[in-house]
């Protein structure tokens, strides 16, 4: 009984660590949002992302207009992520919110089928990429502020 409750305990704590190796940060004011993805992992959502849209160890990309910019690195710990938006036609920027509708095109993304990761931090800072097959892609964030 002890050694069960020992393991149930290791893989709690196990949990834990795995769920605090990432991080992500909302940076907003209404001319620009900036998002910060940290992960601490080789195998995690980033991995999988810049597998998605590029084999390589760094991914930089900028829209078409210029609106948008992702930034990506992969070292030995981990992979971070930077996505700056500024406001256009397609991209919402309001409330400490943000809405950005565009397609792979647009951003010099290879057509490779949906894709969709989503992270949360527990300062209620959130963000969210979402690709459809046919290329559309949703983006969302926001920051609470004094909850």
């Amino acid at each position: 009984m002890k050694f069960a409750l020992l393991t149930l305990s290791a893989l709690v704590f196990a949990v834990s660590a795995i769920a605090s190796s990432d991080s992500v940060a909302f940076f907003y004011n209404p001319e620009k949002v900036v998002v910060l993805i940290n992960e601490r992992s080789q195998t995690g959502r980033l991995n999988n992302f810049m597998n998605h849209f590029g084999n390589n160890d760094v991914l930089n990309t900028t829209s078409i207009d210029q609106k948008i910019n992702i930034s990506c690195a992969r070292g030995q710990l981990g992979i971070a992520c930077t996505f700056k938006f500024f406001p256009s036609e397609l991209i919402q920027i309001r409330d400490r919110s943000l809405i950005v509708q565009t397609n792979v095109a647009a951003l010099g993304f290879p057509s490779v089928g949906a894709f969709e990761m989503s992270f949360a931090s527990s300062m209620k800072d959130k963000f969210n990429f979402a690709v459809k097959d046919n290329g559309e892609i949703l983006m969302t964030g926001s920051k609470l502020i004094g909850q």
